[in-house]
């Protein structure tokens, strides 16, 4: 019906009028009139009116409200199928009137051009097409005919009527299979194409372009659809069919003519054929999308897109250029392993292919194919050649894209590419060496390219490495291109032009990282394969270097350029000012030459070591005269004077050395000569054979000298960074250090060091004092360093090793006293040299445990100075330093204050930056007496500290405890303390062992835990104590002395209370249970004053005592076992240590099977409990009920005299814990449960004791009924509803009316909750759900729902809260359980029906959940009047609703369609016939049954349900209850589809249709229900397979005859039907397995170009008969040879593992020894795949009975066996183990009914020894599995698994998890099989730990075993 508009100006009596036509126009002004013009038929009415309602293509679509639209809607509600311009093209058919048929077309394609983008239109365009391609019509045969007529205006009017015809119904890309696919009609319109030959000349249409009187192609701006030629018709034509199968048979002959015209297509043209393209290729499913891409795309077609790259045009739509949009489609298609045309490769290892997995494995190496995963595109990008390098780069972009994605195409690239390297200054040499730069630094294959190959399913990273590395050939061409030659390089290296050397040595470090990448990955999978230097990743890394060897410079080049570089910028005369850019150019050459530098040392190391280069050189060269002078002149401006007025002692302040110069003045550059200091510096640290003790050249210092002065002169922190490093590299491994690495960091961090504030010549003279003494004492010590080792231990003889200072100390204390005595050292040098010595020594105590050795080497410095001021040498201020450093001494160890110091005493530049950044020099300050602690500085010290640092800083701040200090020193110290040993907690390593021993091992730290000296820091001793883990090996040893003592301190008597508690709280846990019940004991003493007169008389105890007893007895009895506590039990009540008592008794009797604890609590304690009011005691009472006997009865007595304590609601988990309760109070007790679970607020543990308190007094119905009768129904909420739930699952009769009145009360509150528009909170859902079991478990009991209450609550639900699944399926159960009136249910339908939520859950995007309950509601209101709900008009709105699917929606729907039937004796089909997936209408039961998914038509006969019922149920069963055939929503209801298809049988059907049908695989489902167990079904299956095999024989279609013979095979092969006492005779049952080839048999037929097509045929043919005891096919497949063998054999595999099912096919499968030939085949393969689906296969079979039993007999066990053992050397072990367990468990499920054969006991034994083999390692998912099947065999009569598998099992229970529990529970099951009599050792101690497992489950059989082990 045309929809109603209202017009002002329109009259009552025109209403038709659309327009009023203008003045001399010929025009129609309604659709009546068009109608009526169109009936004349002649040409001048149809090109009228084509031009009133002619539109441009751009202009679609119009508005609803457009004049033209309207005027085509009143047309169409006058014809809705156009009949006029039909018969007007009929009539020119039969006239030959060429132009009229071509304006008829011409009008139609308008029309429907109109109408298609407008979604009200689509019933009148679906049948405008259908009556164009209607058979009987023949209208398609008069499109055939204008597209093969050879006149262009025929063909414009044929391709514009097809293309039109083909848009009103478009394929789906993304949806091509689904039951909702759309695109039927243009499939159809296609196929009318292409039957009537229209096909052969699409290609050549698209070659026939508008062109203009010269010839040219010219477009313009507009939309070429505007005014289409023929190309752009035909390409409109064809783009919506890319993605469907029909076109891609043509493809090859189309689409070349549309790819090679793109080029000259306007720029809206190319961007509608790439988008159409994307979309086909990306939208469907993977595997069709691969299939689609290879179809529509060929080497052709991207080197036709490619050429569109250069393209600059602009496209209106996108706003992109064609360039821009061919970029992006051919990187989608071409870059992406997963889409288009890229396949996933190896990487640089080649394709290979086993042709066989099974036979013959001896020859399968000759048989492998090697090649490219990838050939389409190794051949593009070859043949793209030198067009990589392009201006705009998109070419190169593209390239590199898909070298990224498919690394395998870069070796055979190179040979093509024609790239011309030859050095030259030109811009097209530049671009095209920055492009090969761009391809050698892409990434690597991923490291699993790099494994073996990974199964379907598992991670490549998991795989083990491949035994072979890739070939060097391969590796060189993506490291070391061949195009560019050694020659190349060194020519550009040499060049005279700085730009071309800058771009060559750029490609070569890029070729030479990679290289460096490459040769770490090659020796990472060495070490992972643990291979010797002959190994074959070594050797082919060695192979690799010698090829790179052969490609590069030599080392002299390198060095030639890196010397040219750098003396670029270097002016002849020192005087003169060097350019800029010069200078810049100079750095930058520098820079990349030390970079190559670095890199051919890192990766050529051969090369390198024959060239013999000192790189000494780079670090210093020889200076020249004049930068001394200079150096020399510096220093006097800076008054850097020794004292007999000469710098000599000076020396050399630095050179510059290719660059990398280290002198003071290099300390401050930045930029290329800041990175080309990295490069040297990291080429030093990684050269093993430089000598950095030599003396640089030009300098009498070495080389250690410069690198020092470097890291002091920097303040860049990368190079700070990277000079520490090196220093730690050089000297860590000497003999200076070696002794103990961490030392280094003291002396290095003592060194004076420039910043902002520290600078200038007097910082550069210290620091040339310091280094050049440093520097002369390094030389000596390294030259005898056994002497000054041996000195050093000298000094303090008791030292360990690691505590001696470095030898270096000794040595520089020796030259001091040389140099000072022979006057070699000016006086300010000694002092810079005696300050540095100073922070040295101080540093010292960080290692030391005393300070004996650093007390004698002061004493040795002092020494020195006084015997040189003995020797008359004035040496002014050494001796005030020396004071210095014994005051250091005197604040550290004597807590002195800090002396003032002279302002003349020399002192080093840096001594203001030092003090903020040493942490020793902080500590002295902060410390010393009267200062106050700078905490929060010190703090970020300890914060940021290193392991190694940490361990000093730790030793240092222990010597501050040698003297007494200040409370809040020591808080501050025993807090760094803390915190340091906090960061290494539970660490293992020897550096954290030494921090902790530093602290804990210290005397005076000692003396503070165990002595009263401690009791102002008890806190921060507790804190200190808490780093430490108990469960760490050496925390425990360190521990262990403070532990024995605090113990000790406890039994002593005369040590104070607060002193003894105070001692032992730190170290509770880790004391041994010996030692805690010792303890224990003691507090206990202590505490009750046992032992103390004084206590006794003092009275009241001191608060904060009380506080340390409570403490302390808490952690005691945490740590503490339930036999060491249990004797104090009453003490420890007493004492109020409630909490930690019942932590403790919770813990300890979960384990416990029998939670009794035999322990006397006498009535006083209960009361003490009871009368405290705290929540611990409260808790503690109801564990002491539930444990103790005494306790249980003491509280009876005590609470029948104090009723008033159930006024609390914290005493009803006590009175729940009672195995009984007095009669005298359970009103009372009731009154307060109900009391309780009136209160909202209390928590869930006293509402479910409250809940537990009911059920338990269940036997005083009365008192219960009279409670809850007084709460309002306002105080409903949760706790009450779950309080229904709980009654009713009692099953309680006398509960009834308790249960009642909860019901009635919940309804009232669901009725006022349901009706507010307020949005339900959690609380109110759950609410509802437990309404729900409530009344679900009420009904056993007779507990019948008010109907006054209902009715309200479900008419709420229908009206508010038809979007809340839970709502939904409570209003389900309430019209399911009550007697609802008849009137209210047809008010509620109607109201159901007419909702919006009907047409919302029709979707198929809609929410499953609000589905189901949607109809679950539908189908109890339905049910509970049949009388009013069998109307079709409540039939009809449910069809959009049904899907089809065995799904319990589905099934509900079909179950009312039935109860219609049923009642009102119509069949529902003339409703269902229209019934389509997709929501649209269908006409005929034919167009509903082909709407269907084929391949979930195909789903449902590999998965088809056998016990499914044909004839109809019980209609309100739930058909999830249903066992026999479980609800399936991937698979179609047999009883639907057949039903359909007996209808469509009824209809007229034509060849098309027949294939239609058959293409919908529903033949093949009715072959499947020939199997059925189902009587119906099997009868319904047959009719409609005699009536199509009937129909078929009269219907013309190509596969018309092989049809018939497959169903007359069938048919035959079945016997005939028997008859039973004058019953009509009964169909034969056909073999699933049988039944499942003749499906994929007709499948086959109906897409001939499926593989199995000339095997099914072969095999069907060539056979009178179908034998159907035999296995079709079988040795065929199986054993196949040649290419498409793999494919054949896991189609046989697949076939065996979906096709058996019952005992009939395994007597087929028997008869051919299939068990066997699949067991050789499994054993024989490598290919994972097939593997599985063998076990699958096996799988099948052992569920079948009499398959499990005859297998079992026939030594099934031992064949899996052997393949669990051999699982871990095939691939996907850990899937295939999984499977064994699954064909394990399922055949002794299968086999146990029937399993006493005579050969069980030994296949018995056999199983136990698997299960016990299996559990070793198993997860905790495997090992539930491995239970599961021990279960089963413990199950089975005269069993002996229990004892034999229960050990093993029990060790591998996981400590917790759900699965924990599980597991649990079936041992537990298993332990209660074990046979009665002797039992050995390890059964008892399983059964023990199980027992303790048992305990702690939450369950029914952990309610189970406890109960039962109380009651025993």
């Amino acid at each position: 019906m045309s929809a109603k508009r209202k017009r002002d100006d329109e009259s009552t009596n025109r209403s038709d009028l659309v327009q009023k036509p203008a003045p001399g126009t010929k025009s129609f002004p309604t659709g009546v009139a068009v109608r009526n013009g169109l009936a004349t038929g002649t040409r001048q009415a149809l090109v009228s009116f084509h031009q009133q309602i002619l539109t441009p293509y751009s202009s679609l679509p119009l508005p609803i409200t457009h004049p033209t639209v309207l005027i085509v809607q009143h047309y169409l509600d006058a014809s809705p199928t156009a009949d006029e311009i039909f018969n007007a093209w009929k009539s020119a058919e039969e006239t030959k009137n060429e132009k009229l048929a071509e304006t008829a077309a011409l009008l139609l394609a308008l029309v429907l051009r109109i109408i298609t983008p407008l979604p009200f239109f689509r019933t009148q365009a679906v049948g405008i097409v259908n009556k164009l391609l209607a058979p009987a019509e023949q209208y398609d045969e008069q499109l055939g005919r204008l597209l093969q007529s050879g006149k262009r205006e025929n063909i414009l009017a044929g391709l514009s009527l097809a293309a039109a015809a083909v848009h009103v119904d478009e394929p789906d890309p993304a949806n091509l299979m689904g039951g909702t696919a759309r695109g039927r009609l243009a499939t159809r319109v296609w196929a009318s194409i292409t039957e009537g030959g229209s096909v052969k000349g699409i290609g050549k249409m698209l070659g026939m372009r508008r062109r203009t009187k010269e010839g040219a192609v010219e477009y313009g701006d507009k939309d070429p659809l505007d005014r289409p030629d023929i190309r752009h018709l035909a390409i409109d034509l064809i783009l919506p069919l890319l993605p469907i199968a029909p076109f891609h048979t043509f493809a090859k002959g189309i689409l070349p003519h549309l790819y090679s015209g793109l080029a000259q297509d306007p720029p809206t043209t190319v961007y509608r054929v790439l988008t159409a393209m994307w979309a086909s290729i990306s939208g469907p499913p993977p595997g069709i999308a691969r299939r689609i891409s290879l179809t529509l795309l060929d080497e052709a077609a991207i080197l036709n897109i490619s050429q569109l790259l250069e393209r600059g045009a602009v496209d209106p739509v996108s706003g992109r250029s064609v360039g821009e949009i061919a970029e992006g489609f051919l990187q989608g298609v071409t870059s992406n392993p997963s889409r288009g045309i890229c396949f996933a490769d190896e990487g640089w290892y080649p394709r290979q292919e086993a042709e066989d997995d099974g036979n013959n494995r001896e020859n399968s190496d000759a048989r492998r194919r090697k090649g490219l995963h990838n050939r389409i595109l190794s051949n593009v990008v070859k043949r793209l050649g030198n067009r990589s390098v392009d201006d705009e780069g998109r070419v190169g972009g593209w390239v590199i894209k898909m070298f990224e994605a498919m690394p395998e195409l870069i070796a055979d690239y190179w040979p093509h590419s024609a790239l011309s390297l030859e050095p030259r200054l030109d811009t097209k040499w530049i671009a095209t060496m920055a492009y090969v730069g761009r391809v050698v630094s892409l990434p690597l294959p991923a490291r699993e390219k790099f494994n073996q190959p990974a199964p379907r399913g598992t991670d490549g990273l998991s795989m083990p490495p491949r035994p072979e590395p890739p070939a060097v050939s391969v590796i060189v061409e993506s490291v070391l291109p061949s195009p560019l030659t050694k020659v190349h390089l060194s020519k550009g290296l040499q060049n005279s032009s700085a730009l071309v050397q800058h771009v060559t040595s750029l490609a070569l470090a890029r070729c030479l990282q990679k290289l460096a990448a490459v040769q770490s990955l090659f020796a990472s999978i060495a070490a992972e394969l643990e291979e010797g230097v002959d190994g074959p990743w070594t050797a082919r890394a060695r192979e690799l270097e010698l090829e790179c060897r052969r490609r590069v410079p030599e080392v002299n080049v390198i060095v030639a350029f890196a010397q040219k570089s750098s003396t670029m910028a270097r002016p002849q005369n020192e005087d003169d000012e060097v350019e800029p850019s010069v200078a810049a150019r100079s750095a930058m050459l520098t820079e990349t030459a030390l970079r190559l530098f670095g890199l051919y040392y890192k990766t050529l190391p051969s090369l390198t070591g024959e060239a013999k280069f000192d790189v000494g050189k780079l670090l210093v060269s020889s200076s020249s005269a004049n930068a001394e002078r200079r150096a020399r002149r510096e220093a006097r401006e800076g008054s850097v004077i020794s004292d007999s007025g000469s710098v000599g002692s000076i020396g050399t302040l630095g050179t510059v050395g290719m660059g990398g110069g280290f002198g003071h003045s290099r300390g401050d550059v930045e930029g290329f000569e800041a990175l080309s200091q990295l490069h040297v510096l990291r080429l030093l640290g990684e050269v093993r054979d430089w000598s950095w003790m030599n003396k640089a050249a030009g300098s009498q210092y070495t080389y250690l000298y410069h690198i020092l002065q470097l890291h002091l002169s920097t303040r860049n922190s990368v190079t700070n960074a990277m000079t520490t490093t090196l220093l730690h590299r050089l000297l860590a491994p000497s003999l200076l250090f070696e002794h103990d690495p961490v030392e280094l960091d003291i002396w290095l961090t003592a060194l004076p060091r420039i910043s902002d504030t520290v600078s200038g010549p007097m910082f550069i003279a210290q620091q040339i004092y310091l280094l050049s003494f440093v520097d002369d004492c390094v030389r000596r010590a390294t030259k005898a360093p056994h002497k000054y080792i041996e000195e050093a231990a000298a000094v303090v003889p008791h030292l360990s090793g690691r505590e001696v200072a470095s030898p270096l100390l000794l040595t520089m204390c020796e030259q001091l006293h040389a140099k000072l005595m022979g006057l070699h050292i000016a006086t300010e040098a000694a002092a810079v040299v005696i300050n540095y010595l100073r922070r040295v020594v101080v540093g010292l105590l960080g290692k030391q445990g005393a300070k004996d050795f650093v007390t004698a080497i002061i004493g040795r410095i002092g020494a020195t100075v006084q015997a040189a001021k003995d020797a008359g040498q004035p040496r002014h201020g050494l001796a005030e330093i020396v004071d210095l450093m014994t005051s250091d001494l005197g604040v550290i160890f004597e807590a002195k204050a800090v002396p003032a110091v002279d302002p003349e005493t020399p002192k080093l530049v840096d001594e203001a930056d030092y003090a903020e950044r040493s942490f020793e020099r902080q500590c002295v300050t902060s410390f010393a007496s009267g200062a106050v602690p700078q905490l929060a500085a010190l703090a970020r010290f300890v914060n940021t500290a290193t392991e190694g640092t940490g361990a000093l800083q730790s030793q240092f701040l222990s010597h501050f405890f040698a003297a007494t200090r200040p409370v809040d020193h020591q808080i501050a110290i025993l807090r760094l303390l803390a915190a340091s040993v906090g960061r290494v907690r539970g660490a293992s390593s020897e550096i954290s062992q030494r921090l902790k021993s530093a602290v804990f091992n210290n005397a005076d730290i000692r003396n503070l835990f165990l002595t009263e000296a401690g009791n102002g820091v008890r806190e921060q001793l507790l804190a200190l104590s808490k780093a430490l883990s108990p469960t760490a090996s050496f925390d425990r040893a360190l521990a262990e002395h403070f532990a024995h003592e605090s113990v000790s301190l406890l039994e002593a008597k005369k040590v104070t209370d607060e002193l003894a508690l105070s001692a032992v709280q730190p170290w509770v846990s880790f004391l041994s249970p010996s030692q805690v019940d010792q303890a224990l004991r003691s507090v206990i003493r202590r505490a009750t004053g046992g032992s103390s007169k004084k206590k006794r008389k003092s009275g009241a105890a001191d608060p904060a005592s009380s506080t340390l007893v409570s403490s302390v007895l808490g952690a005691l009895v945490e740590a503490a076992t339930p036999e060491v506590v249990y004797p104090h039990l009453a003490d420890l009540l007493s004492l109020g240590a409630y909490k930690p008592v019942f932590t403790l008794l919770k813990a300890s009797v979960a384990s416990s099977l029998s939670r009794r604890l035999n322990v006397e609590i006498n009535s006083s304690i209960v009361k003490d409990l009871a009368s405290k009011e705290d929540a611990d005691a409260y808790d503690l009472l109801s564990v002491l009920v539930s444990l103790s006997p005494s306790a249980a009865d003491a509280f009876k007595a005590s609470l029948a005299d104090h009723k008033q304590w159930l006024k609390d609601a914290r005493i009803l988990p006590t009175a729940a814990a009672l195995d009984d309760i007095p009669a005298d109070l359970a009103a009372d007790v009731i009154n307060a449960a109900v009391s309780a679970l009136s209160d909202a607020t209390l928590n869930d543990t006293e509402h479910a004791a409250a809940r537990a308190l009911l059920c338990k007094l269940s036997s005083y119905p009365d008192d219960i009924s009279r409670a809850l009768r007084a709460i309002p129904f306002t105080s409903f909420d949760l706790p009450l509803a779950e309080t229904a739930a709980a009654l009713a699952e009692t099953r309680d009769a006398n509960l009834s009316s308790a249960i009642t009145i909860l019901i009635d009360l919940g309804l009232q509150f669901a009725t006022r909750r349901l009706s507010s528009g307020d949005e339900l909170a959690g609380g109110e859902l759950q609410s509802i759900a437990a309404l729900t079991e409530a009344i679900k478990a009420s009904s056993s009991i007779r507990v019948e729902v008010n109907t006054n209450f209902a009715e309200p609550a479900i008419m709420a639900i229908v009206n508010e809260r038809l979007d809340v699944p839970e709502a939904m399926e409570f209003g389900a159960l309430l019209s399911s359980k009550a007697m609802l009136k008849a009137g209210f249910v047809r008010q509620q339908l109607q109201a159901l029906v007419a909702s919006k939520a009907i047409s919302k859950l029709a979707l198929p995007s809609a929410d499953a959940a609000e589905r189901l309950g949607f109809i679950r509601l539908l189908h109890a209101l339905f049910l509970a009047s049949t009388y009013v709900s069998c109307q079709p008009n409540f039939i009809e709105p449910l069809v959009p609703l049904y899907r089809g699917t065995l799904s319990t929606a589905d099934r509900l729907l079909l179950s009312l369609f039935q109860a219609f039937e049923t009642q009102r004796k119509l069949s529902v089909t003339s409703v269902l016939k229209h019934w389509s997936p997709a929501g649209a209408v269908s006409h005929r039961a034919f167009d509903a049954l082909t709407s269907l998914d084929a391949s979930r038509v195909f789903a449902s006969c590999t998965a088809f349900p056998l016990r499914r019922t044909f004839a109809p149920g019980a209609h309100n069963a739930d058909p999830s209850d249903d066992k026999a055939t479980p609800p399936n929503d991937d698979v179609y209801d047999p009883v639907f589809v057949l039903s359909l298809l007996a209808a469509s049988l009824q209809e007229e059907l034509s060849g098309l249709d027949w294939v239609e049908i058959l293409r919908s695989n529903v033949l093949g489902l009715a072959v499947c229900a020939l199997t059925s167990r189902d009587v119906g079904m099997r009868t319904v299956a047959g009719y409609t397979l005699s009536k199509s095999a009937e129909l078929i024989k009269t219907a013309q279609f190509h596969e018309q005859l092989q049809v018939v013979h497959t169903l007359e095979l069938v048919s035959h092969a079945l016997p005939a039907p028997a008859t039973e006492d004058g019953t009509e005779p009964k169909q034969p049952r056909l073999p699933p397995l049988i039944a499942l080839f003749i499906t994929y048999a007709l499948r086959a037929i109906a897409y001939p170009g499926s593989f199995f097509y000339p095997l099914s045929s072969r095999f069907l043919l060539q056979r009178p008969t179908l034998d159907i005891a035999d296995v079709p096919a079988l040795y065929g497949m199986l054993y196949a040879a040649g290419d498409g063998a793999k494919r054949e054999r896991a189609f046989i595999v697949r076939l065996l593992k979906d096709g058996a099912r019952t005992e009939a096919d395994w007597r087929i499968l028997a008869r051919r020894n299939t068990w066997s030939l699949l067991a050789s085949l499994f054993q024989s393969s490598l290919d994972a795949p097939l593997r599985n689906n063998i076990l699958g296969a096996m799988n099948s079979m052992v569920r079948i009975p009499a398959g499990a039993r005859s297998l079992l007999s026939s030594s099934l066990i031992s064949w899996l066996r052997t393949q669990w053992d051999v699982a871990p050397t095939r691939p996907g072990a850990e899937q295939v183990r999984n499977t064994i367990l699954d064909i394990f468990e399922d055949a002794i499920a299968s086999a146990a009914p029937k399993v006493e054969d005579a050969g069980r006991t030994r296949w018995v034994k056999d199983a136990e020894q698997f299960v016990v083999a299996a559990s070793a390692g198993a997860s905790p998912e495997r090992l539930l599995k491995i239970t599961d099947i021990a279960l089963r065999l413990a199950l089975l009569p005269h069993s002996a698994t229990a004892s034999a598998t229960l050990p093993a099992l029990v060790k591998g229970i996981p400590a917790d998890g759900s699965l924990a529990n599980s597991i649990t529970e079936n041992l537990f099951r298993i332990s209660l099989l074990l046979s009665p009599g002797a039992v050995d050792a390890g059964v008892i101690e399983a059964v023990k730990v199980l027992a303790q497992r048992t305990a702690k489950l939450d369950g029914k059989t952990g309610q189970w075993a406890r109960g039962e082990a109380r009651r025993l």
